[in-house]
Parts: C-alpha cells; sequence; structure tokens
C-alpha cells in the first residue's frame, strides 16, 4: 500500500518536472528569439545604406555598437545572395554567397528564425527582410549561441530532482506514519477479537 502512495507520487512529480521543464524551456526561447528579432529589425533599418554604398563605414559602426557585448553575428545579404556586411572581421564573409533557408524567407518579404544543434551547440538563427520604397532590397540574418538556456535549464533540473527526491522521503515517511497510526487500531481490535473468540 505504501509502495503504491510512493510510486504515484513520484509519477506525479516526474510528470510535473517534464511539464515546468518544457516550458521554461520554450519561455526562455521565445524572450531570445523576440530580442534577436528586435536587433535584426533594428539592424535591418541601419544596414540600408550598405545595400546604396557598400562598405559604408558609419554604418558598419552602428551595426557594431548596436550588437557590443552580444555574442551575435549580424551578415546582410543582398537579392542574389551576397553578402554586403558581416558583423564578423575574423572570418568576414562579404562577397560571398551564403544561401539559408530563413534568409530566402526573408527575401521573400517574411521574418523568419531557426534553431539548430551542432557540436554540443544550440545555435538560434533569424532573418528579417530590409525594405526601402516596399521592395525586399535584401535580408539581415543574426545568429547567436544560445547554450545559456540550456544550462538553466539544466539547473533547474538538478534542483526539481532533488526537490522532488526530497518531497517523496517526506511523503513516504508521513504515509508509513499514517499508515501505522490508522492500522493501529485495527490489528488490536482483530487481536482483541481473536482472545475473545477463543
Amino acid at each position: 500500500m505504501m509502495l503504491t502512495h510512493f510510486a504515484v507520487i513520484l509519477v506525479t512529480l516526474v510528470l510535473m518536472s517534464i511539464y515546468i521543464l518544457g516550458v521554461l524551456r520554450q519561455s526562455l526561447a521565445t524572450g531570445e528569439n523576440s530580442m534577436l528579432f528586435a536587433k535584426a529589425n533594428i539592424i535591418a533599418d541601419t544596414v540600408k545604406p550598405c545595400y546604396i554604398s557598400p562598405g559604408s563605414p558609419d554604418t558598419a559602426r552602428e551595426a557594431r555598437h548596436i550588437l557590443s557585448g552580444t555574442g551575435i553575428r549580424a551578415i546582410a545579404v543582398n537579392p542574389a545572395y551576397t553578402v554586403v556586411y558581416d558583423s564578423s572581421a575574423d572570418a568576414s564573409l562579404v562577397g560571398k554567397v551564403l544561401m539559408r533557408d530563413i534568409i530566402t524567407t526573408a527575401l521573400s518579404g517574411e521574418q523568419a528564425s531557426g534553431i539548430s544543434r551542432s557540436d554540443g551547440r544550440t545555435v538560434m538563427s533569424v532573418a528579417v527582410p530590409v525594405i526601402s520604397d516596399k521592395l525586399e532590397i535584401g535580408a539581415v540574418y543574426l545568429s547567436e549561441t544560445v547554450d545559456d538556456i540550456d544550462k538553466t535549464v539544466s539547473y533547474v533540473e538538478m534542483n526539481m530532482l532533488i526537490f522532488s527526491v526530497l518531497i517523496s522521503i517526506l511523503v513516504g515517511m508521513l504515509s508509513m506514519g499514517v499508515s501505522l497510526a490508522v492500522t493501529s487500531p485495527i490489528d488490536e481490535f482483530i487481536k482483541a477479537a481473536k482472545e475473545i473468540s477463543k
């Protein structure tokens, strides 16, 4: 009987933990996605001069200022998928072709996002169209590693595991105490009834 109570409580705590962790992961990813879209739209307005006069130093400086203190990489492409701006000085793709599904979606006038995992890292990417005179003249593609979301969820997961074990032990002890308190008088009644029947 006590084992059944313990199993029900443990299953309930596990299912609750799975749900809470899923909601937490989704909430953190949605917040990060919204922040990336906001930055991408700001950068899309900032880099418009790159399409008119490529290599504009003021545009590059403003985009670097927007991205300062972040691990975000920004790339602007023209409708031919040629990179006209890249925030990475080390591995600049300016002048090269960059094709991604979300860039294609952005060049068709819609915002797009995606999450990919490679080499144990989680990368979130967004792309927004660069619009001038109601025409898509290019797209801005931002990518950022979001390993901190996985770290936060792992930390919460560990704490929930410890909490679940402690709650299970406490509830098991309480169930055993209540079970003994209820069954002790019944055991005494049965013992007394057996003695009377002799």
